[in-house]
Parts: structure tokens; sequence; C-alpha cells
């Protein structure tokens, strides 16, 4: 970069530094300046004791010059963050103790001569000179010629070298790493070729000497430094950088995996006030505090740091990570669909607690043998028209990169802004998308059914009336708590059983009603009747309740609750996401052979008439008899001064109360069983051929495989005709020896595609259809469990929240699954990426 000095720029410049007398290098005509090189010191550098350094001043003095000289030489105007990061380097460098005296002696030795002559080692990178002569200059000593011997070089091959300019020997490692260099082995060298190896003098004695002991550690420690080209004063910068880096992703890792925690398991992050005085600042900053107790790291952060503004805990913070995290999610959820072949769309709507419209929209795929149904956003509606609708639909499809023509259905509830055949959502989906069948859901349409039960029959109305106004009565702040006391003395063993409120958008709610009343029709009798002896403030209510439950009460709700109990297996099954249409379409027409067997025998009325004569013989109830029945037969007339009055219809309402057993079966078994045929007929069957055509492909269906039922669906999507028939006509033959190979019974759709996965080449077409089948949505159920959801997220308490960080949160709390995968390195890579001026350093 322009303007900045690196450290190696420092050394390799031609900066003085003052050398003391004892270091001066002998001046000799022979002697050479040696070259100067770049120093580099490891990143992990042993601290050598031995040596004796020169003073603690001259030691901090020179760790301060490098300190200030590498601040004043890096730039620092580019950013603060940029500033903060030099600074912790300063710092750093200003420690003493994490420079060792090896540091300071290779400085030494780059910054002054090497003393000895020309022909020996210039630098401590060189090798020892030990040249090898056939005849060494011989020298007089005594009566003796004597001279230097090749010999010797084995005997200290790591530090003797000889000069042939001066026929002397040399020290290699005291001449480049002493500190206080002795004349000889030095400067002038070693000539005494007599005592060279002799124990007290000569080779010997300097091998043995201190000075000589610490600048061969020296040397040692400096050939570790250049083996490693890359540990230079730079790398241990670099180093305590790469420290700091990491102890910030640790720190962010933490904070990360708080974020995901509370997001998955539903629990709010913030606080109402979340400053140091507050004694509950919310959930996130609270179990940062508890991992401050236990982790160092966060501890620094947190409290330690608390003045640097760098902690990352803010609100905007906590919103980009959990942008983040989503958008992972959204981006693998978007990998898998265009990996897969298809998709459906499932879409609904709801009022959040702060009254906002929210547009659910789920996406269902099939992969890998798995079907998926994935949630990919809430979008806020301000408008709830048709094309406003249809644009926030796409806008979500967008953003989460989904191609709309690999859509091949879509499903809503029964609202004509969704399904309207001229201008509804549907209507205009498929303006764009041609393919994409609009199937109206399957759950809403069974809901419809018994709604048409609870409002259009009298008895029927009557019935489900009581059970909302005896809910009413037995939830009052005093009635409740008396009638869960009298619940736990009749049976001290069973757990207190609360009654249900009716509601007619709750797909199994009246089931649920009708089976916590059928379980309490002791208790309720008994409490009904204490109320009225301890003739309390409610007792008129308990005596007009107490009159209501008759036979006519429990046959209703012996009838209703069989009826409601098979409407819900059915429903169940629907609200599943591995839930199929041929499957569901099996299903109604199983469910609608049964009420009609219901219709046609007298078994299974017999049946609900005999069980609630049992419970009303158990609890006293009056039952109706023969003599009952002849002495209420005459039919009472409203006088006719008061028929002007009254509007009703052609029979009375005498007529309408059944009093034995033939006038239950007529007057109230027989019309409801056939209300809900006409309504199965009305809104199950007479829906597209294309839906129906599905039913052909399921193995238990008496059509499996029929050519003219599947026909049209495999119009509609463009699949090749006469290879499928083809196909079909191979497939039942291979389904058969399949079965006989594997001891298998291919029972439903799923086993048959794990088949065409094998023989896909064989039955391409047949396989797509298949898949097509799966993938289309029996119910919009999966939007439903969204909504859930929301209710759970936006609270009360958390009715300020915005609908980004809704949508955030609900993304991640949804498919918590994927949430829980996600990568704390990638999650930190992305937030880094996002503003590269952050405070606290991540790369």
């Amino acid at each position: 970069m322009s303007g900045k000095r690196t450290l190696h720029d420092y050394f390799s410049s031609g900066k003085k530094q003052k050398i003391s007398d004892d270091e001066s290098p002998v001046q000799d005509e022979l002697q050479q300046p040696s070259t100067s090189r770049t120093s580099t010191i490891p990143v992990e550098c042993p601290v050598i004791t031995e040596v004796k350094l020169k003073s603690d001043s001259d030691f901090d003095s020179g760790d301060d010059s490098i300190a200030n000289d590498f601040s004043s030489e890096t730039d620092l105007d580019d950013d603060d963050d940029e500033k903060s990061e030099s600074i912790e380097f300063t710092e750093w460098l200003r420690r003493g103790n994490e420079y060792s005296a090896t540091s300071n002696a290779e400085k030494d030795v780059n910054t002054k001569k090497s003393p000895g002559p020309a022909d020996l080692s210039q630098s401590p990178e060189d090798e020892p000179k030990q040249p090898e002569l056939i005849l060494f200059p011989r020298t007089k000593f005594g009566n003796k010629q004597r001279q230097f011997s090749s010999a010797w070089y084995k005997l200290y091959p790591t530090w003797l070298e000889y000069s042939v300019l001066c026929d002397a020997a040399f020290c290699f490692v005291c001449r480049h790493f002493s500190v206080n260099p002795p004349e000889v082995f030095v400067s002038t060298g070693f000539k005494n070729w007599k005592r060279a190896l002799e124990r007290d003098s000569g080779f010997k004695k300097h091998e043995v000497s201190i000075e000589h002991k610490n600048c061969h550690l020296k040397w040692i420690n400096y050939s570790k430094i250049r083996a490693n080209a890359e540990t230079s004063v730079m790398s241990q910068v670099n180093e305590a950088h790469r420290a700091l880096v990491e102890e910030n992703k640790a720190y962010m890792t933490i904070v990360i995996d708080i974020l995901i925690y509370t997001a998955t398991q539903n629990i709010a992050q913030r606080g109402n006030r979340e400053n140091l005085e507050s004694s509950n600042r919310g959930n996130f900053l609270e179990l940062l505090d508890l991992f401050a107790k236990h982790n160092l790291v966060v501890k620094k952060k947190i409290v330690e740091e608390v003045s640097r503004n760098a902690k990352y805990t803010s609100a905007q913070v906590q919103n980009e990570i959990l942008f983040i995290c989503s958008k992972m999610i959204l981006d693998k959820i978007s990998d898998e669909i265009r990996r897969a072949s298809c998709f459906a769309l499932m879409c609904d709507e709801t009022k959040n607690i702060s009254k906002t419209e929210q547009i659910s929209v789920v996406i269902r795929y099939y992969l890998d043998g798995t079907i998926y149904e994935r949630f990919i956003g809430f979008r806020a509606a301000k408008n709830l028209d048709a094309t406003s609708l249809l644009s926030y639909i796409k806008e979500l499809l967008n953003q989460c990169g989904v191609d709309m023509q690999k859509c091949i259905a879509q499903t809503y509830d029964g609202a004509s802004v969704m399904s309207g055949r001229v201008k509804g959502v549907q209507k205009l989906f498929r303006d764009e998308v041609p393919r994409a069948i609009y199937v109206h859901c399957y759950n809403h349409r069974l809901n419809l059914i018994t709604v048409d039960i609870c409002k259009n029959l009298s008895h029927g109305k009557l019935f489900f009336d009581f059970l909302e106004t005896l809910f009413v009565f037995m939830s009052g702040s005093a009635v409740h708590s008396q009638f869960i006391e009298t619940q736990r003395q009749i049976n001290p063993e069973k757990k207190p059983v609360e009654l249900k409120r009716i509601c007619y958008t709750r797909w199994t709610a009246q089931v649920h009603a009708c089976s916590a009343i059928k379980t309490l029709v002791t208790e309720i009798l008994v409490f009904l009747n204490k109320l009225i002896a301890d003739k309390s403030d409610r007792s008129a209510e308990a005596i007009g309740m107490l009159h209501q439950i008759d036979f006519n009460f429990i046959f209703n709700l012996c009838m209703y609750y069989k009826i409601l109990n098979l409407f819900k297996g059915v429903s169940d099954y629907f609200q599943k996401v591995t839930s199929n249409l041929s499957s569901a379409n099996i299903l109604l027409k199983s469910a609608e052979d049964t009420f009609k067997t219901m219709r046609s025998s007298d078994d299974e009325f017999l049946l609900i008439y005999f069980e609630a004569i049992k419970i009303c013989e158990n609890n006293n109830i009056d039952i109706p008899s023969a003599y009952q029945a002849v002495q209420t037969s005459r039919v009472k007339k409203m006088p006719k001064r008061f028929e002007h009055f009254v509007v009703s219809e052609n029979i009375n309402i005498e007529d309408e109360v059944p009093i034995d057993q033939r006038q239950f079966k007529t007057r109230v078994y027989f019309p409801t069983i056939d209300l809900i045929l006409m309504a199965i007929n009305e809104r199950f069957n007479k829906c597209a051929s294309v839906i129906n055509a599905s039913s052909a492909l399921h193995p238990e269906n008496d059509d499996f495989l029929s050519y003219e039922i599947v026909r049209p669906l495999a119009e509609h999507y463009k699949i090749e005709l006469d290879s499928l028939k083809a196909e079909f006509t191979i497939l039942c033959k291979t389904i058969k020896q399949y079965e006989l190979e594997k001891n298998i019974k291919i029972s439903n759709i799923m086993q048959l595609l794990d088949l065409l996965e094998i023989y896909k080449i064989v039955f391409p077409e047949t396989y797509k259809l298949t898949v097509i089948t799966l993938t289309i949505p029996v119910s919009s159920a999966g939007c439903e469990r969204t909504f859930s959801c929301l209710k759970r997220l936006k609270t009360y308490i958390r009715n300020k929240m915005t609908n980004e960080r809704l949508n955030h949160l609900a993304i991640i709390n949804i498919e918590r699954s994927t949430a829980k995968t996600l990568s704390a390195d990638e999650i930190i890579k992305k937030f880094d990426e996002m503003h590269r001026n952050r405070r606290i350093i991540l790369h």
C-alpha cells in the first residue's frame, strides 16, 4: 500500500544504530563491509536466559523505537478500524516479555559488520568457511614446523573456520553473534597450532567458554528463524492479528448461537429497558451475561471492554444476524427447489396481534424420496385484492429465487378473492403459469361439511349451541374451580378434564367438545344438582341446564361424536406433510361408503341408540318408552289469535321433538346422514376430472393404472400419451414380479414411486406423473402451522416487532432443523462482508 512502510522495510533501511566501543570491529585492510540483511523474528521464539543483554533500558528503548517507527510509518487515515488495529498491534509490540534475547541479538547481527578477514563467512546465513588445501602454510614453533590441519574440521564442524589470507582459525558463531567478542577467534584469529588441541588452551578451551556457548545457542535459534522465511516481525504482528480475529470470532459465535437458540425456541430476545441499570435487560443480554461468568472471551468483550462500544449486541446487529441466518436458510431451500422437477404453492393469510394481515407462503416439492413443505416467509399485506395478493406471493418467490414456471399446483382456502374463477388469485396465477391447477384445501372443504351439520339442521344447531352455553357456564371463575373439585372427588385417580369451546373455524374443535362432554356426563349432572341444592346465585341457570340434559341431548351427543370422529381421522390425514392427492381421494371414497352403510343399515343406528340408553341408565336420565309415546302423541296446535305474530314452517315445533326409537331414526339420524352425503358429493365429487384422475395411480384403487381415467391428468401436464399407455401395460406385470421377488406388497403411491425410481429409464412418463401427483398439495395445513408460530412469536408484549424481524424469526423458528445446521463461521463471514469498516476485526 502506498505511503506505508513495513517492518521489513524498516530493517532493510540504512538506519544507524549506536554501537558500543567493545562491539567495534577491528579495522583491518582485509575486512570488507558485510552485506546488510533483513532481520526476521519467529512467531514463537524461545527465550534465552543465558545471554547477557546490554541493559534493560537499551532493550526497552529498542522495542519502543520499533513500535513507534511502525506506528508512525503506518497509514492510519483509512478508517477507525485500521487505527484501532494498529494501536492494538503497537501495544502488543511494547510488551518486553514477548521478545527474547535471540531477536535482540539478531538485530545486532544485521546492523553491524562481521569481524574477520574477507575470505570468511560474511553473514550468519553462510556456513563456516572450511577450505580443503593440499598444503597449509607452515609456521615454526621452536624446532618444529607446524600447520593447520583439515582433520580439525571434523572435530569442530559447526563453528571452526579457516582463513587462508590470515592463516588463522576463527569461530563462526562468535564472529556473528558475540556481544563482547574476544580478540582471538573473532578479530585476529587463532594461529598457535602447537597448542590447538590442548585441553586448557586452543580449540577445546574456546568451545567450553560461556561466551562461545551463548553465541552457539544464538546461532541455533537464528537457524530456526531462517528455516521459516515467512516468520518475520510482520509475521508476529500478523500472528497477533490472527489471535485477535480468532478471539473476536469466538465471541461472535456465542452471540450467533444465542440468537439462533432463542429464535428456534421462540424466546423473546429484547428487553423493555436494556441499560446497565435495568434488573432485566432481556433474554439475549441476560444469556450473554451468563456466558460471561464461564467464558473469559465473552467477559472481556462485554465487561472489560465496555467503553469500546464494540460489543455487537444492539438491535441493529441482531437484525443483521437474523437476516443472514434466514437468507442462508432460504438459499438452501432454493437450492433444493432447483434440484426438484416441480413444486406446488400453498398460501393463506391471517391477522396478527397488531391487526396486520400477514400472507404466508409454503412450497411443497418431492426430492430424493421425501416430500417437503418449506416455509419461505411472511409478507405484510396492505391491500387484500387479488392483484395485490398475487404481487405479494410473487415477491416472496423472487426473494427465494424460485422459478414460477416450475409450479404445477396451487392450494388456497375457499375465499372468493383466492379461488375466484374470473379475477381470483388462482386465475391470475394460472394466466402466467397455465399448468398450475387450483386445489381447494381439502381440510377447509371438510370443515364446511361439519359447519353445515351444525347450522343447517335444527336439532344440530340446538345441540351445539347448548354445548357452547355449557362451556361458558362452566368457565366462570367460581363455578370452574368448583367443577374441577367435583371431578377430583368423584374420580380421585383421574386427571380433571376441561370443557372445550365450539369454534367453527377450527377443524377439530367440535369433536373435542363432544368428547369432553361425553366423558364428563356424570360429573356435570352431579355438579349441577349440587349447585341447585346449595341455592347459590347460579342455581336458576343450573336448573335450566339440568332440564336440557335429557335423552334427546344424550342421543345427539353419541351420534355427533361418532360422525365427527370419522371426519377427524380423515382431517388428520389431510394435514400430514406426507399426504397425497391419490390417497386423499381414496380415503374420501372410503368415508363416503361408510356413511352410505350407516344410512342403509339399522345396525349403526342401533349401536348409537343403545349407547345413549346405557348412558341415561347410568345417570338416572328418563328414557322414552312406548307408553310415553302414546301419552304424548297428541299434537298441540297454536291458537289462531297468535298465528299472525309467528312465522314458522308448516310443521309444528312439537312434531320435531322425537319421542321414540323410530322418530329418533327418521327425524334426527337420517337427516344428518343425508346432509353429510349430499355435502360430500357437492364439495368433493364434483371436482375437476384432472384432480380425480390421480386416484388411478393408487395401488389400492380398483381402477389402478387405468389409462382412460389417468388421461386428463396426463394431458394437462403434457405427458407423452402413447408412451404412458405402453408403460402402464408393462408396469402391471413388473409390479407383480417385483412383489414376488421382494416378498412385499405395494399398497401406496410412495411404494410405487420407490419401484419407479429403480426403473426410471423404463417408465419415465409414469415416473413424472407419479411425482406430480405426490407434489400436488391436499391441504393448506402447512400455512396454518405457520400461523400457530406467528401467534407465538408476535404476542401482546412483542407487538412492536417490525415485519422484517418477524419474518426472519419465523423462518428460523419454522425451519429450525435447517437453522441448527448453519455454520457459525459462514454466518460470521457474511456478517463481516456486509460492512468492511466494523469496529470488531473479523478478517
